[in-house]
Formats: structure tokens, sequence, C-alpha cells
């Protein structure tokens, strides 16, 4: 393939062609097929069935549940005024009966899951006012509806080992006012030197070195970006579409770094019922955007 491809390299604008991210079938096409491998049931691994949809019957399923389990979550609606969360002693499956159908509302926006430093799986759930939280790699949220009547943040990825930037997938949500948030490291560097064991690593263009975005909506009705990244943070964000709303990359933020790397390319960017000043705010890092 011959494609050119502007990279935006501090100050100026160099021309180069990069066929790892023309492969529409990469690394995480890989990743998935990977993933759903490790979730294959072996002689150990087991269906735990939540009661309901409660807070206390999927946090006590979860509880239960071993590596490499899934825990399924009944169809319903309940609120919640506290998040579930899987131990990094494990990854499971959390599997709802799917979107509208397992419908979880947070009583003031919040987290609803979290994944920790866990490699699990997210799929299948309708979420109020709340979103996913991680730390890990390998991790994957998928078929999921994050709603917000005010934007909020829909998936809060933290990098919180030294030196490791976390990486994982969203892919085939729907987000209203929620965005995707990628935070390199989760330390302030007046807490440590983390942001910096980021920054001098490589810039891993093309490669799986960063959390993945594609295949997912974004609706807004309210002033906000989509997607964004600091402290070290590292995304791609392809074959989206995006409605009123914007794309970012944060530069510094008083000491702190700013966005590594974003890959921005093979979205769909819809002006629709709002004004869009912008479809790029990008203030920081390295990247391409394309297509």
């Amino acid at each position: 393939m011959r494609a050119k491809m502007v990279a935006l390299q501090m100050k100026k604008f160099v021309i180069k062609r990069n066929k790892a991210l023309l492969l529409r079938v990469d690394f995480f096409s890989v990743a998935i097929c990977l993933f759903a491998g490790f979730f294959v049931k072996g002689a150990n691994a087991a269906t735990i069935n939540a009661t309901s949809c409660e807070q206390t019957d999927v946090q006590a399923a979860i509880d239960s549940a071993g590596n490499r389990d899934t825990v399924m979550v009944p169809a319903g609606e309940s609120t919640w005024d506290s998040e579930v969360s899987i131990s990094d002693s494990k990854n499971i499956m959390l599997q709802g009966a799917g979107i509208d159908l397992t419908i979880i509302t947070r009583d003031s926006p919040g987290t609803v899951v979290g994944l920790a430093q866990t490699s699990s799986r997210i799929t299948g759930f309708t979420f109020n006012r709340g979103g996913v939280s991680t730390s890990g790699a390998g991790w994957r949220v998928d078929h999921c509806e994050i709603i917000s009547d005010e934007g909020m943040v829909g998936v809060m990825v933290r990098g919180t080992i030294q030196g490791v930037h976390p990486d994982g997938l969203v892919d085939h949500c729907t987000f209203q006012n929620a965005r995707v948030v990628v935070m390199g490291s989760a330390a302030m560097l007046h807490e440590g030197p983390q942001q910096h064991y980021l920054w001098v690593q490589e810039l891993d263009m093309g490669t799986d070195r960063a959390v993945y975005v594609e295949d997912c909506t974004f609706t807004y009705t309210v002033f906000g970006n989509c997607m964004d990244a600091n402290y070290g943070g590292k995304y791609v964000f392809r074959y989206n579409t995006i409605n009123d709303v914007y794309i970012e990359a944060h530069s510094v933020q008083g000491e702190n770094r700013a966005t590594i790397k974003w890959e921005i390319y093979n979205n769909t960017i819809n002006q629709v019922d709002r004004s869009m000043w912008t479809p790029f705010f990008i203030r920081g890092g390295t990247g391409v955007v394309f297509k």
C-alpha cells in the first residue's frame, strides 16, 4: 500500500510511509484471537451466574470466580452506590445479557467496574453515569454502552507499574457524552519519575504498545472530547464514528509530562446538531492523522 501520512513531530511536518499502520488485520486482530483463546474453558474454568444485577450479587459472583472463569450477569436494571472490583489475582470475563438488557446506573458519576491490573474483559452492559477503570495490560471492554448527561470518563486507563505503559482494547462500544482517557502513569512527577521512564522509551508507532479504541461510536450533546491522553499516554484511535465531538491529546500540565503518541486514522467525523470548533485538538506528543 502506498499512503502518505503526515507525522507531526515537535514543530515540523514529516511525510513518510508506515505500512504497519495501514494494515486492518494487525496486532489487535491477533490479540482478540489470543484473548478469546485465553477464555476457552479448560478443565478448571467455570461459569458463575450472579443471582441478580444488584451490586452485592455481582461482587459476590466475582469473588467466587477463579482465574479464567466467566461471570454472567442477568438482564435487569439496578442502581449502584459503589463499584464492583476484580482482584489482581485473576483474569475473568464479566458478561451482561447485552446492551439495553443489563442496565447499571451509578447513583453519582463514577466507576462501575474496576479491573485493577488484570487482563479481564467486560462485555454486554449498559452503564449510566458510570464507567470502567483499568491499569493493566491485555484487558478488553467491548459491546457496551456508556451514557452520561454531563460528560464523563467512560473508560479510564491509568498506568501503575513503573516504566510500563498500560495496553488494552476498547471496541464496538457506544458512548454518549463519555470519553476514553489514557494516563501513561497514574503518578504525578512530585510522587516519582514514572512519567520520565515512559518518555525515554521507543515511540513504537504501529505497534501494540498503546491503548486501542476502534469500531466505536461517540455522540455528544455537551462540550468535550471523546478521546484524550496525558502523563505519558499512548493511544490508537481508528475506525470510529464521532458526532459533534473532538479528539484530543494533552500537552504538559504543570510539571507533568504530555501525551507521548497518538495514531488517528480511518475515522468518520460528523457535525450533526452542534457546532464543532475543531475535529482534533492535538497539543503534545508525536503522531499521525490520516484518512
